[in-house]
């Protein structure tokens, strides 16, 4: 499988290599590299909107959850759980609309 282009690599660079993948390379680098790819350029943007979903919710389900913290204390993050419905919501309200970014 071609490597990789490095972070800092230009975007054109970037798409030149994922569309050197075959079909099921492509889909092994989005099962191993997700958060790698789901907001760099050149990674084509129904990719990045795929990936992308999947992280708001897999980040909504934590949050949703909560967590407990190593002293004992059950904790959530309200506001960001807030957004990242708010997020959600607008995207439902917006059919084809694309996640291309997403800082979580």
């Amino acid at each position: 499988m071609p490597q990789m282009p490095p972070p800092d690599s230009d975007p054109e660079e970037v798409k030149r290599w994922w569309h050197s993948l075959t079909p099921g390379q492509q889909d092994r680098v989005k099962q191993w590299f997700p958060n790698t790819l789901r907001n760099r350029d050149g990674i084509p943007i129904a990719v990045r909107n795929e990936l992308n979903l999947s992280v708001l919710q897999r980040e909504l389900t934590r949050l949703q959850n909560g967590w407990l913290s190593r002293d004992g204390v059950w904790h959530t993050d309200t506001d960001k759980l807030a957004d990242l419905r708010a997020l959600r919501d607008t995207l439902a309200a917006h059919p084809g609309t694309s996640l291309i970014l997403l800082d979580t």
